[in-house]
Formats: structure tokens, C-alpha cells, sequence
């Protein structure tokens, strides 16, 4: 699995975040090249996520949502059995 910081989020700013969340901790695993990072500040700033694999790059995420990100949150959530 990716490595998750923080591993574990009680409440998340939108249910865009959550969905995206998920979707990285499922679609990065096994791999634990990839470090996936929520809500972190840099320099002042506080992208949604940072992602980081040596044999990729770094990649930084801002999350918009609609529809479509509550069908991906429902769809996760009914495939890994987590309410």
C-alpha cells in the first residue's frame, strides 16, 4: 500500500477529498514507492495532495468535485465494504 500521511483522517474538508483519498490508498498499493501526502503546508500553501514516487516526481493535486465524485466515494466504499 501506499504510504498515507496521515494514515488515518477522521474528517475530511469535502467528500471530493475523501473520494480522492481513497482512490489514491487503493490505486497505489501495493507500492509502497508511492507517498501520498493530504493537506500538507508548504510554504503557507496547502495543496490537497502531494504524491511522490523516486521514479516518477512529484505530483500536486487540488480536488473539485461534483457528481461524479460521489459516484467514486459510493463505488469505493461498496467494493472495499467501508461505510
Amino acid at each position: 500500500m501506499a504510504i498515507m500521511i496521515p494514515d488515518e483522517i477522521e474528517e475530511f474538508t469535502t467528500c471530493g477529498e475523501e473520494a480522492f483519498y481513497r482512490f489514491l490508498r487503493l490505486a497505489a498499493k501495493p507500492d509502497e514507492r508511492f507517498c501520498v501526502w493530504y493537506s500538507p503546508d508548504i510554504f503557507g500553501r496547502e495543496p490537497d495532495f502531494v504524491l511522490f514516487c523516486p521514479e516518477v516526481g512529484l505530483i500536486v493535486f487540488e480536488v473539485d468535485e461534483g457528481q461524479d465524485v460521489y459516484n467514486l466515494l459510493t463505488r469505493i466504499r461498496e467494493e472495499t465494504n467501508d461505510a
